[in-house]
């Protein structure tokens, strides 16, 4: 390789940077909460607490508050969904694995999947 060839390279990995840095992520209007493959979804502007339980011991505690979304309390063991930050933008996540909950924060447009 010539010293053309890596200046090159190295300014495509820069603008490609770039257009993930600017590009973003866009505010969530939904949160969608999935657990036994049953799914609710809630307005993200609207504050609420919603307990989630999954069979007779097993429970999460979510909460809804000034736009964000975040784990209160949980029965899994390890608490990592707890500890997980509050999440607010189009496509973030927090999973329970332990207890089969699946929260995602989606936006007003469709995503579409490649085939």
């Amino acid at each position: 390789m010539k010293k053309g060839d890596i200046i090159i390279i190295v300014l495509l990995l820069f603008v490609g940077a770039a257009c993930l840095f600017i590009q973003g992520k866009d505010d969530g209007e939904y949160v969608r909460i999935t657990t036994n493959g049953e799914t609710d979804r809630y307005p993200i502007s609207e504050d609420r607490t919603i307990e989630q339980k999954n069979g007779k011991s097993r429970y999460n505690t979510i909460v809804i508050k000034d736009n964000e979304v975040y784990m209160e309390n949980a029965s899994c063991p390890d608490q990592i969904c707890v500890h997980h930050k509050a999440v607010s933008k189009n496509g973030e996540s927090i999973i329970c694995l332990p207890n089969e909950v699946y929260i995602e924060i989606e936006g007003s447009t469709v995503r579409e999947i490649d085939n």
